[in-house]
């Protein structure tokens, strides 16, 4: 009789618990998967991540702002324009010419005389830039600001 106790209960363990016992494994699968599935994403999101910090913010930035001066003290060329050349020294040096912009913020001008300017970025290097300031005919500038923003490429 002992021997059939044995039998009956290894029948009720397979009848019951074989199905738990799949489950189980198959639960400690789809936990496994899930993991990598965590793993490369986490993954994904790190470079990402880098990628973002890269490519979005310039190694190297300087702004400012050059006068140019009255331009009764500029040179004179041969068509009449009248111009100055300011240059500025970056306080520490690319690795290859950055990108320049400016802007003019401030214009004090004779407010008896036309006001007619121009200013360009003449020069750019590694280590400062050149801005021309100019104005033709009769007009007449006390001076000129202009901002200044240069960005590594």
């Amino acid at each position: 009789m002992s021997d059939k106790k044995i039998s009956d209960c290894s029948l009720i363990r397979f009848y019951f618990c074989t199905p738990q016992v799949s489950h189980i494994r198959q639960l400690e699968s789809e936990k496994a998967s899930l993991g990598n599935e965590f793993e490369q994403i986490n993954n994904d999101l790190a470079t990402q991540q880098s990628l973002l910090a890269s490519c979005c913010q310039p190694k190297h930035v300087e702004t400012g702002i050059v006068h140019c001066g009255d331009s009764t003290h500029w040179k004179n060329d041969e068509q009449g324009d009248w111009s100055n050349l300011v240059s500025h020294t970056f306080q520490r040096a690319y690795d290859q010419s950055p990108t320049m912009k400016l802007g003019v913020v401030a214009l004090d001008h004779d407010k008896n005389a036309n006001t007619r300017f121009y200013v360009e970025v003449l020069k750019v290097d590694e280590k400062g830039f050149t801005v021309k300031c100019s104005t033709w005919a009769d007009s007449r500038l006390f001076d000129i600001s202009v901002s200044w923003i240069s960005l590594s490429q």
